[in-house]
């Protein structure tokens, strides 16, 4: 009876141990496939889609680098503190005058406060600036293709990328709409700062 007992449990713990083994083997497997992979789509992302925190859910270690742009702190390599560049060189004036950078030039802080801070700049609440100062401070690409679609261009499938040629010629006929429009009706165009759609 004894010798019973040894031999049951003897195989009830080879059971357990190959099943555990076993367990131990595919979840490895498994992790080795997600390695391979460089992005897991948790949200169904195409060229249509600008807002960075969508994207965050499918790249979350990208975004959580452009949500660090949000912080100000100096650091060794200049930060991203907005401080008065024309305070801190007067000569700047001298060297932009006749520009908008000589009625305001702060130091950029990150792509978080891109367009914030360009929509509050004395450069465009004081002066006239076109649509084509967006370029650099927004996510424009969405704009584009829908005003170079207004216009005319063949629209193309959600699923296109830029490599699309109908995505790309109506992106391009958006771009020469919306960077001679005044600064005020291309800026109602856009919602996000630069983010990871450019």
């Amino acid at each position: 009876m004894k010798r019973r007992i040894i031999y049951i449990g003897v195989i009830v713990v080879v059971a357990v141990a190959t099943g555990g083994v076993m367990l131990l083997g595919r979840n490895i497997m498994e992790r080795r496939a997600e390695g391979e992979r460089a992005v897991f789509e948790l949200v169904e992302l195409d060229e249509t889609v600008a807002d960075p925190e969508l994207w965050g859910r499918n790249f979350p270690r990208q975004y959580e680098g452009y949500l660090r742009t949000a912080d100000t702190a100096r650091t060794r390599f200049g930060g991203s503190e907005a401080f008065d560049r024309l305070e801190a060189d007067p000569r700047l004036r001298t060297i932009f005058a006749g520009y908008g950078f000589a009625l305001e030039y702060n130091e950029d802080r990150g792509h978080v406060y891109s367009l914030f801070d360009q929509e509050e700049s004395r450069r465009v609440t004081e002066l006239e600036q076109p649509g084509s100062c967006l370029h650099c401070h927004a996510s424009t690409t969405v704009a584009y293709y829908e005003a170079g679609v207004a216009a005319g261009a063949e629209p193309a499938p959600p699923s296109a990328g830029f490599d699309d040629p109908r995505r790309l010629d109506a992106v391009m006929q958006g771009f020469r709409i919306v960077n001679a429009l005044p600064y005020e009706e291309a800026n109602r165009l856009v919602e996000h700062p630069v983010a990871c759609i450019d």
